[in-house]
Order: structure tokens, then C-alpha cells, then sequence
């Protein structure tokens, strides 16, 4: 990133500071979050849909890339899905630098048990998750399929801290970014301390999967 863009991207940072800001565009999205991620100590991620894309794989992200230009009504681009594609497993970069970032998910059932790119596709997500859960800064906890109310009914959203300054709350509307201080949504806060409380863990979460194929058991 350099010159202008690098620029632009520095002033969002600083742009930041006020109670609410929004870039518009695909390439600025992905370099803000990039931004961002290098250098958050803690990325909080509310999924209740479909994992995150720190949780990815390549061909949930094919699926989730492909059937958003597709639910847009636009042609598909198989080498713009693939640039958009490759970029986002790239992002992953920040879990392994020297001083990762804390990652902790919350998943929907629905993120869990949804076949979402096939059941290949569906089951590799399913065991990458297993394996990303292992790692000692990485934590996966199911929200449960009930009939109350929780936070996540309203929709994804992801908190990152840093080591300087307060949080900021992403949220991802169709066409543009949207990134708020938690002052300006306390709501989004309050909601992480509540998924907290009433989440399962990994494993609890995978014995209510319902594959068929002997991957997870009922």
C-alpha cells in the first residue's frame, strides 16, 4: 500500500475518532480492515449466518463471494472472486504474527449446521474450525438455537481493541462500511458480555451439528 491509498487509509484510521464513519467500496473495506486487524489485540467476531472470514475457508469464501454477487443480480467474475477470495485468507496472517491477536467467535447454529457451498465444502469448514479452535488465541463458542431472544438475532458485527484507544464495532450493510466507537453503539458491547454468558463451547456445539455423514454426531 502506498501513495494515495495509503493516504486514504490513514486518514479513516484517523477518521476514527469520530462517532461515526463510513468508507464506501470494496478495495477501501478490505484495506481499512486489514488496518485494523494488524493492529488489534482482540477481534471479537458475532456470526450468527455463516463463519467469519477469519474462519473461512477457501471454498466457504468462494461460496459466500460467488452467491453475494449472484444475490446482487451481477455476473459473476470467477477472477475477481478469486482476487477477493485470496485477499481474505490472507487477512488470516494477523492470528500468527508475533503478537496475535486474540480471536474470539461467536457462531449461530445455523453457521454450524448450514451446508453452505455443498457438503464437502460444509464439512472442511466444519473440521477447519475444530482446528482453528485448538489454537491457544483462538476461541469458538456456539450460540444456542432457542426460541429467546439473543443479541445475534440483530445481525453480525465485529469489536476490535487495541493496545491504545477504544474499540471499534464493524458492521457490513451492502456497499459500504460502517465503523462506530462502542459509545455510539453500546448495544454491540453489551451484546458480547450477554453472548458471553450464554454460549456453548466447541464441543457442545458439534454434538448438536446434524451431518449425516458420520462427521459430527447428533
Amino acid at each position: 500500500m502506498i501513495g494515495n491509498e495509503r493516504e486514504d487509509i490513514l486518514r479513516d484510521a484517523r477518521n476514527a475518532a469520530n462517532p461515526d464513519w463510513i468508507t464506501e467500496g470494496v478495495d477501501r473495506q478490505v484495506s481499512a480492515l486489514i488496518e485494523y486487524e494488524r493492529s488489534a489485540t482482540r477481534m471479537v467476531c458475532v456470526a450468527p449466518l455463516f463463519p467469519p472470514g477469519m474462519l473461512q475457508t477457501e471454498g466457504t469464501a468462494n461460496a459466500v463471494v460467488a452467491g453475494d454477487a449472484e444475490r446482487r443480480g451481477e455476473e459473476v467474475d470467477d477472477n475477481q472472486v478469486r482476487s477477493i477470495v485470496a485477499a481474505r485468507m490472507a487477512r488470516k496472517e494477523a492470528l500468527w504474527r508475533s503478537d496475535r491477536m486474540q480471536l474470539d467467535v461467536f457462531l449461530g447454529m445455523r453457521a454450524i449446521e448450514r451446508t453452505l457451498g455443498g457438503l464437502e465444502v460444509a464439512i472442511e469448514q466444519l473440521r477447519y474450525t475444530q482446528k482453528m479452535a485448538a489454537l491457544d488465541n483462538v476461541t469458538v463458542r456456539a450460540i444456542p438455537k432457542t426460541d429467546d431472544f439473543n443479541p445475534a438475532d440483530m445481525g453480525p458485527f465485529v469489536l476490535y481493541e487495541f493496545p491504545v484507544g477504544q474499540p471499534i464495532v464493524y458492521f457490513e450493510p451492502y456497499g459500504s462500511s460502517n465503523f462506530a466507537r462502542p459509545q455510539a453503539v453500546p448495544a454491540q458491547v453489551r451484546a458480547v458480555e450477554v453472548l458471553e454468558e450464554i454460549a456453548m463451547s466447541p464441543d457442545e456445539a458439534h454434538r448438536g451439528c446434524h451431518h449425516t455423514n458420520g462427521e459430527t454426531t447428533p
